[in-house]
């Protein structure tokens, strides 16, 4: 069974195997993922992925910043043509002697042979050999090296050449030393030969000096085809001339294929012996012969910097710091390269920075996984699988849910640690009122909490205790939010928890809704909710089988005391619940998104019923009402203005009703949209005015026809002398500015006869006539002569 942190706890801890809440302290986080990280980088080293991944990058390093040699080392070649020329090998010592002649007669520096002369020969031609080398003067060197006796065999043999030639000459070790993986990297500057340390051939050419125990690193950036290379019989018939010689550094060595001595070296794959050495000596005359650093330096550098990025909060800047140390990493790498102070591997640093990247995100997503199931990530608090166990452990007393009426929309928009900073400060208001109760996050459905059982009065002063905290703003970084909440209530009496969070949250629902501070869950509540839903389930379907239908409102002409129009207004009458009232259907429509339908339902009928009246009633006006976010919808805009090119001239009666809070807002799409609908003739009113922010002066601009004045106006006018100022001004002041004036909810003859003495155009309301069928309209018993059309009145006299 799955054990759950202890749902006591506000602030829940991550749960360890150990049970320490070692996970929550960022120094073990830190901790934990360089200790992994470097276990990482070490494998991938004692793995060769390192070293492997370091060569890959040294090889691309040096065909970027490819160089040529100086040209102070030339090759001459035993080649396959010159072998072919000489008939076989080894050669007669007396051809290295007519060479050696060939070379001091063009003046060559230092003459060096990759050529075995280990073995006597023919004792005059090792005597002609040795004459040459002494009239050179001693700046030959011949080489001397270390091999194994047989294949197999753990004895080495250590080489010389024979004493005759050793005495004119000077001996330069050959031997070469590749990797495991038979591939040459590094070069020595010397080998002990007969207890004797001897430099390197390389070394002798380039006139440096060595550790014999140590080696540098071939600068394989230099390209071996810039080395001039000579084939050996060109040399000695003189082909070559000697001024191309003069002065150079030559080393002899064999390149024909047949004489096999050839090695494989990064960037270049397989050259032979000899052109391995002329790079070595090429190395040490560009100073190039940097120490290899290890990887010490890079991991040094990545360590540094996953450390501090680790320290920083915001992932963006984590991952800058990151992206910045790999940076690092590899340009001190190339720096130190170029500028000689020596070659670190970069590999094992950037396999530790990437591995601490790599176990930050997944340590993050670990904790991102925990939270989702524990925590509410919006607010910080333990969340809703938390609190079904604390629930289901307890399952008295009251749960309170709390929901904000204002305040919301701020929330929503924060950064996410500034939200959660701001639901610390909530929590401490709630429990400076409640108690120290534990609070639970339910995302954007609010908080949570379990009040102990109590009297209802006693909860209602304890919520209204949290309210009269909540009067005073909250500051969240100099910002200054205002939070207004509501509450629901239900009572747990052993109800399964997430049927108990559904109620309250219903509840805390409805007093929004209702703007009430606090309602408690009752069955009305849930058989209201549940003909909610039967209310958007069966809406479609009452339309297509005409029990939603229209009945129209007349509205009165005052100065001609005559109908000057109606309203549409919708109704619904359902087969088995009987009639719905449409402030039961049409707030939920709206909350649902359904009001298009309806609304182009009122429409299409209302040019329907003016096209029918057209000889009885033809210079009528039909208002539908439009709910403010279809103004916005594209697609209801669409349709609209299709069914007003479609009515023809009829268009002119139609008149398009929206609220205040619709003009306020002046949103392009919907200013754009009424401006089309009026350029086809069609009227707009401004209903409910009076009951938003905006003012005469500010709707002067806007495309509308009328004004309607909110029916809570108009129903005080006999007994409330501020609403007949304000009233009787609005009248004035909309006719200077071109509008028409309807007064909605005139319910005495007394408010009629006080509306007509302002100047108001139009009256609409119960005195007038209550909301009609359309069959019904023309009903002489159902209007006065006086309010009747002319036409009308002719025919019910």
């Amino acid at each position: 069974m799955e054990t759950l942190p202890d749902p006591d706890h506000a602030l829940p801890r991550r749960p360890l195997a150990t049970g320490h809440d070692l996970w929550s302290h960022p120094g073990f986080r830190r901790l934990l993922v360089t200790g992994i990280a470097l276990l990482v980088a070490a494998a991938a080293s004692f793995s060769g992925t390192s070293q492997f991944l370091d060569e890959q990058a040294r090889t691309g390093l040096d065909r970027l910043f490819s160089r040529a040699a100086t040209g102070q080392v030339h090759v001459i070649e035993v080649d396959a043509r010159s072998i072919a020329a000489f008939k076989a090998w080894p050669w007669p010592r007396r051809r290295h002697a007519e060479l050696i002649r060939t070379l001091n007669e063009a003046h060559a520096s230092t003459v060096a042979f990759d050529v075995d002369f280990s073995s006597p020969s023919d004792p005059e031609q090792d005597a002609a050999l040795a004459s040459a080398l002494d009239a050179f003067g001693g700046t030959v060197v011949l080489p001397t090296f270390r091999q194994r006796a047989s294949g197999n065999s753990a004895t080495m043999v250590e080489s010389l050449p024979i004493p005759m030639l050793r005495k004119h000459a000077f001996t330069g070790s050959v031997n070469v030393h590749p990797d495991t993986d038979g591939t040459l990297r590094s070069y020595s500057f010397g080998t002990v030969t007969q207890g004797v340390p001897r430099p390197s051939l390389a070394a002798m050419l380039a006139d440096v000096q060595g550790e014999v125990s140590t080696g540098f690193l071939v600068d394989t950036a230099i390209d071996p085809a810039s080395i001039p290379r000579h084939s050996y019989i060109d040399v000695v018939t003189g082909k070559v001339p000697a001024d191309v010689l003069k002065g150079k550094r030559i080393l002899v060595g064999a390149t024909a294929i047949e004489l096999g001595d050839r090695y494989v070296i990064p960037t270049h794959g397989t050259l032979p012996g000899v052109v391995v050495q002329a790079l070595a000596a090429e190395t040490l005359i560009q100073g190039r012969n940097h120490p290899d650093l290890g990887s010490a330096i890079g991991i040094a550098l990545a360590l540094i910097g996953g450390i501090f990025a680790l320290m920083r909060q915001r992932d963006t800047l984590r991952i800058a710091v990151f992206a910045a140390t790999a940076t690092i990493v590899i340009a001190c790498s190339v720096i130190f390269d170029v500028a000689g102070i020596g070659q670190f591997g970069m590999a094992s640093g950037l396999i530790l920075i990437a591995a601490i990247a790599a176990l930050n995100l997944l340590f993050d997503m670990l904790d991102e996984l925990w939270t989702s199931r524990f925590v509410d990530a919006r607010s910080g608090l333990a969340g809703e699988r938390m609190l079904v166990s604390a629930l289901r452990q307890s399952p008295s007393g009251t749960l309170v849910v709390m929901q904000f009426r204002r305040g919301q929309e701020t929330i929503d928009v924060l950064d996410g640690a500034l939200r959660q900073k701001l639901f610390v400060q909530i929590a401490e208001r709630v429990q400076l009122a409640a108690g120290p109760v534990a609070l639970f996050g339910l995302g954007s459905n609010g908080i949570v909490w379990r009040a102990a059982a109590m009297a209802d009065g006693d909860l209602m002063d304890v919520l209204d205790g949290i309210a009269a905290l909540f009067l005073t703003h909250f500051d969240v970084q100099g910002r200054s939010i205002v939070i207004v909440p509501v509450f629901g209530t239900t009572r747990l009496e052993n109800r399964e928890p997430r049927r108990a969070i559904g109620q309250a949250l219903l509840a805390a629902s409805r007093a929004a809704g209702s703007s009430l501070r606090a309602l408690a869950f009752s069955e009305a509540l849930e058989q209201g909710a549940d003909l909610d839903q039967r209310i958007l389930a069966e809406f479609d379907t009452a339309m297509a089988d005409g029990h939603v239908h229209l009945v129209f409102q007349a509205k009165l002409a005052i100065a001609e005391k005559r109908v000057a129009g109606f309203e549409a207004l919708a109704r619904w009458t359902h087969p088995e619940l009987g009639p719905i009232p449409p402030d039961q259907f049409v707030p939920v429509l709206e909350e649902a998104g359904r009001m298009s339908a309806l609304t182009l339902f009122g429409i299409r009928e209302s040019f329907a019923r003016m096209a029918a009246w057209r000889d009885e009633l033809f210079d009528l006006s039909v208002a539908v009402n439009v709910s403010a976010p279809l103004l916005n919808d594209r697609s209801f805009a669409k349709q609209t203005l299709k069914m007003i090119e479609e009515a023809g001239e009829l268009a002119t009666r139609l008149v398009l009703e929206i609220t205040e809070s619709a003009a306020f807002e002046r949103q392009e799409a919907a200013l754009a949209f009424l401006a089309k609908v009026r350029a086809r003739g069609v009227k707009v009113s401004v209903d409910d005015y009076g009951t938003g922010q905006s003012t005469m002066t500010y709707l002067k601009t806007f495309p509308a026809d009328e004004i309607k004045i909110d029916k809570s106006f108009i129903t005080s006018l006999p007994t409330s002398a501020s609403d007949q100022i304000l009233v009787r001004s609005t009248i004035e002041l909309a006719h200077e500015l071109g509008f028409k004036v309807v007064a909605e909810g005139v319910e005495t003859e007394e408010i009629l006869v006080m509306l007509a003495s302002y100047g108001c155009d139009t009256a609409q309301g119960w005195h007038i006539a209550r909301p009609l069928p359309a069959t019904r309209l023309l009903d002489a018993q159902r209007y006065p002569a006086k309010l009747l059309p002319v036409s009308e009145r002719k025919r019910a006299a």
